[in-house]
């Protein structure tokens, strides 16, 4: 049971990561109060067939205290029949040595949604940018090691030093690699911008999506969004920054707003994290 004043500081969190989870989930995300019970559905595009269910129960002062979240009811739908995957979720959830006293949600649903993804054998449980990411692969075809690209993160938080030093040092050893430039803004929220040879940011981005980041949102990829729907596409030119080469880390979002050298592409990075 939650301290006296670990209570207020709770419902607040959780109505944060619920508000976030919502805005990621749209029209998939319920919350019961009363039973602290946190719903999540997985629908076919169209939106008409369930293809898996994950109930969780919070336990009393989650985030804060408590533990972890309990897998009431996890489940399957078609295109292979129902099925009971709770054991399978637990197990998952397992593996992610979670830390008591953070928001751990959206890690979970991932989860769930990567266990789908592999039971199916079709991806339906693949994330939204997993499969952008992989539609740009294709499109890109032969032409991955000469094209360059851009792309903004946005992140629930980036505390954690180690965290912050691999988002800053891209792991791949090639000389494509090391082209990779760009601006990383930690504490809460953290994001992150990385510009250069296509293969290389893609692997990068790829890198620390497999860290499990609370939240990790692809908000802007400029092979994809053309500009971030804007009509500024950058027709595979790499960003300029302040700084020049490499990736920085700077302390606020307006710094690293400046430390983008032109101008358009400046508005464009604003606009896309939604400060415009």
């Amino acid at each position: 049971m939650a301290e006296e004043g670990e209570a207020p500081a709770a419902d607040t969190r959780l109505a944060a990561e619920l508000d976030l989870l919502s805005a990621m989930y749209p029209s998939a995300i319920s919350f019961s109060p009363r039973g602290r019970e946190v719903k999540y559905v997985v629908r076919e595009e169209p939106a008409t067939t369930v293809t898996g269910t994950l109930l969780l129960r919070l336990p009393d002062g989650y985030p804060v205290a408590g533990g972890l979240p309990d897998v009431l009811q996890a489940s399957g739908g078609p295109p292979h029949g129902e099925e009971d995957l709770r054991s399978n979720t637990r197990e998952a959830i397992t593996d992610l040595n979670l830390t008591p006293g953070e928001e751990v949600l959206d890690v979970i649903i991932l989860a769930f949604r990567e266990l789908l993804g592999s039971r199916s054998g079709s991806g339906a449980g693949s994330s939204k940018d997993e499969g952008r990411e992989l539609a740009a692969a294709k499109r890109r075809g032969g032409e991955e090691g000469r094209r360059c690209k851009t792309v903004v993160v946005w992140l629930h938080h980036l505390l954690n030093t180690n965290k912050r030093k691999l988002a800053l040092n891209p792991s791949s050893s090639s000389a494509a690699a090391a082209a990779v430039s760009g601006l990383a803004k930690p504490w809460h929220p953290g994001v992150l911008v990385f510009s250069g040879p296509a293969a290389a940011v893609d692997a990068h981005v790829s890198d620390l999506r497999a860290q499990r980041w609370q939240a990790f949102q692809v908000r802007y990829d400029s092979e994809l969004d053309d500009g971030g729907g804007d009509g500024d596409g950058d027709g595979g030119a790499a960003w300029a920054f302040e700084h020049g080469a490499g990736v920085r880390e700077v302390a606020s979002m307006s710094e690293l707003a400046r430390g983008i050298s032109d101008p358009r592409r400046r508005e464009l990075f604003l606009g896309v994290i939604g400060v415009k």
